[in-house]
């Protein structure tokens, strides 16, 4: 019984702080009009050092996007992880994004994006939440700035009903279609009560972007800000868009 619980004690711990399964700040629609697009990211990460569980987790998540038109994409996605030499498929979710302005000249550019989320992760309750990003773009010549104030509301699995987190991304052109930027992401907890700056469990990013015929790829590395946050992450990204 006591290898039980500390078995239960182990998993629910190494999940509790662990890394999205979509670490990515939204700016443009991924698939154009009448285009599909095939998104994978994986992320490699190894936990705080409060958490009692010394190995390393992989994530990956697969997408499928349509471009309805010009301004809509919906999409679908499913998560999986890898653990301790057990797979695990941990849900997903359907998602749409409107984009009204992309890929013109202008310094301001904005859209939203509405997303139902369901993750199950061994040994503790299913999450089921509807998220809110919107998305807030700046582009300065060779500099973007994206910011994504995203707000989930649980319909289960967690105590704090609608929660705030954060990502902004700066990102500046260092070749052509080859960006290099900094991303990073708060988890900032309830909106009727904030969490203390030296408990979020805030992780940056050094990444790289290079856009191939409409497709893109991404690499980065991250570093936990807080004790609470992850050690270290590495997430890679490729999406490959379709004719129609």
């Amino acid at each position: 019984m006591k290898k039980l619980l500390a078995t239960i004690l182990l998993l629910t711990s190494t999940y509790i702080q662990a890394v999205p399964f979509e670490i990515k700040v939204h700016d443009e629609l991924d698939a154009e009009e009448g285009e599909s697009t095939f998104e994978v990211q994986s992320a490699l990460y190894k936990p705080n050092s409060n958490n009692p569980s010394k190995g390393k987790i992989f994530l990956t998540r697969f997408e499928y996007a349509y471009g309805i038109n010009s301004k809509n994409e919906v999409n679908f996605n499913i998560y999986t992880s890898r653990q301790g030499g057990d797979t695990y498929v941990n849900g997903g979710k359907i998602a749409h994004i409107y984009v009204p302005t992309h890929d013109e000249d202008g310094i301001f550019h904005y859209g939203i994006k509405n997303e139902f989320n369901t993750v199950s992760l061994p040994y503790q309750a299913t999450q089921r939440y509807y998220e809110l990003t919107p998305i807030i773009a700046l582009q300065f010549d060779k500099t973007r700035i994206t910011f994504n104030p995203t707000i989930d509301h649980y319909f289960s699995g967690n105590t704090d009903k609608t929660t705030f987190s954060p990502a902004i991304k700066f990102a500046y052109e260092i070749a052509h279609e080859t960006k290099i930027g900094v991303e990073y992401y708060s988890e900032m907890g309830s909106v009727k009560n904030f969490t203390s700056i030296n408990k979020r469990p805030d992780t940056a990013y050094l990444v790289l972007d290079k856009e191939i015929d409409h497709s893109l790829f991404q690499v980065g590395v991250g570093k936990g800000i807080n004790s609470t946050s992850d050690n270290w992450v590495i997430k890679v990204m490729g999406a490959i868009s379709f004719g129609r």
